[in-house]
């Protein structure tokens, strides 16, 4: 009978293959991670940069109010303050509140 493999190589890759079957049934039993665990990246905007579909991204904001956003900052300059964005119609003070951790201003 011919070997395709030497020894060590039938060791290695027998100690490759129990790995991962080591691996397979504790992920199995274990299962995933909980979603409080799972790592995330934070949506961080600039609003005087923002195109309306960056805008739309944040929580709250729609299509519609992007769109007011950019045509707002176009109309009356750079926004300096996150209070800055309560002259737009449609931004509350709870919106505010909301995303002021999520947009950036410079």
């Amino acid at each position: 009978m011919i070997d395709l493999f030497t020894k060590q190589e039938k060791v290695a890759l027998g100690f490759l293959i129990g790995v991962s079957l080591i691996g397979i049934i504790l992920f199995e039993f274990l299962g995933r991670p909980p979603v409080s665990q799972v790592p995330f990246v934070r949506l961080v905007v600039h609003v005087n940069h923002a195109s309306s579909e960056e805008l739309a991204a944040l929580p709250g904001i729609g299509p519609v109010l992007a769109e007011r956003i950019v045509q707002d900052r176009g109309q009356h300059g750079r926004y300096m303050v996150l209070e800055d964005l309560s002259r737009v119609k449609g931004v509350s003070s709870k919106l505010l509140q909301r995303m002021k951790d999520l947009i950036q201003f410079d």
